[in-house]
């Protein structure tokens, strides 16, 4: 597993959490694809760790199934 490239700049070992994170977008860490890296930036790595926590705990827990989503609309329209 990689390493999470936000850790890693402020020097610690953490895998990365893939999906699950805040900033994973179509299979792609998007913090790795920035056009301005942040090796040697472990101020804005902090920063970004901060906001991507935010981020995830306001997050749903799970996502919802769009037909449930439909079938409580439906009810009782039969």
């Amino acid at each position: 597993m990689e390493t999470c490239s936000l850790y890693e700049t402020i020097g610690k070992n953490e895998p990365c959490p893939g999906e699950p994170c805040a900033f994973w977008e179509t299979g792609a860490c998007v913090i790795t694809q920035l056009a301005t890296p942040i090796e040697g930036r472990p101020d804005i790595a902090a920063w970004l760790l901060d906001l991507r926590h935010t981020l995830e705990e306001q997050r749903p827990r799970s996502t919802p199934d769009p037909s449930e989503f439909h079938r409580s609309l439906s009810k009782g329209k039969e």
